[in-house]
């Protein structure tokens, strides 16, 4: 079965153990190996927190519509490379649901949907597959057509996809409280992804706004009834738009609003940070808050980078071989690390709280066939001698 886990070997070995450790990657590839190896063509990631020494993640994956994301979720078959014993769980078959409706011809409230991020708390629970959390964009579509949805309309998508995704409809209460907030025009207007709590007790939904200014943030807050302590929110606000280029409003919307808060801190072309400095600077301020270890700093700043599938000496799973076979010796494989985002939590019952996103995004790069041999490895360049057999004397 071509699964997930066959396709981490060719970054394992570049994920900084400051930030994912031997225990952690081995939870890692216990969840991936029930996951389809196709998912690992498109972006895939871990979420780290930055303020524990422990190097542990949580696990992310995303499907989108160019790679036959709709097809793929909704596949339950025995040869789609989803784990059967899934089925065995409810919030997996509404999963599995929710790609028929994303799938479905003739438009439904779902087929607009460009991609699909699915989240793995795989921190809470080492064993088995947790049920993901389940992210999208509810007004943008594969053409790119951006937002601008009136809120009745964007409110019934959403409890459309809810119903879907959970198999239950939005209680009364929190579709209230979701109206209500969805009400507010600035909130709606940068409002880009969605996300349903599937695999947490208290559910709900997840709306992530991007937010002009702290001036703004704090204004939108008040106006969706935000309960949250403003001065803390203020001086959170500061410190996120002090640096990034963008910041994303995380807010959680149950029966009513929550008072946790969220903050996504963005740099637009999200380079390595050799090319990029505000990344040492964002990650300095964070150790020295105490947000950040210094491990974890160093983790970070050495994550990004790329390499081909072929330099691995690794042997190719059955569907990159098959892709990589069909597209010819001038086009390589290549995996790209990158630091995505990093996201400050504040909630009223803890402290302060940094999380780092790392993303790997999967490549086919037409390369000249000369500069390609020279990125192999010696016992796999072309004309280059079979490997010795074991016990056989090695060639002088």
């Amino acid at each position: 079965m071509d699964t997930f886990d066959r396709y981490l070997d060719f970054v394992a070995p570049r994920l900084p153990a400051e930030l994912i450790g031997p225990a952690a990657l081995t939870v890692i590839r216990r969840a991936a190996a029930h996951l389809p190896g196709a998912l690992a063509f498109g972006t895939y990631g871990f979420e780290v927190p930055l303020g524990r020494p422990e190097p542990e993640a949580d696990f992310l994956v995303s499907l989108c519509r160019e790679r036959d994301g709709p097809a793929l979720l909704a596949d339950a078959s025995p040869g789609s490379g989803w784990d059967p014993a899934l089925l065995a769980d409810r919030r997996w078959r509404d999963l599995h649901d929710f790609g028929a409706a994303w799938a479905a011809p003739g438009g439904g409230p779902l087929t607009a949907l460009d991609d699909v991020w699915l989240e793995l708390d795989l921190r809470e629970r080492p064993e088995g597959l947790p049920a993901p959390s389940l992210f999208f964009d509810p007004q943008r579509d594969a053409r790119g057509q951006g937002a601008g949805l009136p809120a009745d309309v964007l409110a019934a998508r959403l409890a459309a996809a809810h119903r879907c995704a959970a198999g239950w409809p939005l209680t009364p209460a929190v579709a209230a409280c979701l109206n209500r907030v969805l009400a507010v025009a600035p909130l709606r207007r940068h409002l880009f992804q969605v996300g349903f709590m599937l695999a947490r007790e208290a559910g709900g939904v997840r709306l992530v706004a991007a937010v002009p200014s702290a001036e703004d943030l704090l204004e939108t807050l008040a106006a969706c009834g935000w309960p949250g302590d403003a001065v803390a929110a203020r001086d959170l606000a500061q410190t996120a738009f002090a640096v990034a280029d963008t910041v994303a409003l995380h807010l959680d919307v149950g029966e009513s609003v929550a008072p946790v808060l969220g903050l996504e801190i963005v740099f637009e072309a999200r380079r390595e940070p050799r090319r990029e400095p505000r990344w040492a600077v964002l990650l300095d301020g964070l150790v020295a808050g105490g947000l950040c270890t210094p491990g974890k700093r160093a983790g970070m700043l050495a994550y990004a980078g790329y390499d081909t599938s072929a330099a691995s000496g690794l042997p190719f799973p059955p569907s990159l071989a098959a892709a990589a076979a069909a597209r010819g010796p001038g086009v390589i494989s290549m995996w790209v690390r990158k630091l995505f985002h990093v996201k400050l939590v504040s909630r009223p019952d803890r402290a302060l709280e940094a999380k780092g996103y790392l993303s790997v995004t999967h490549h086919w790069h037409e390369v000249d066939p000369f500069v390609l041999a020279l990125t192999l490895p010696p016992a796999v360049r072309p004309g280059a001698a079979p490997p010795a057999e074991p016990g056989s004397p090695r060639p002088t």
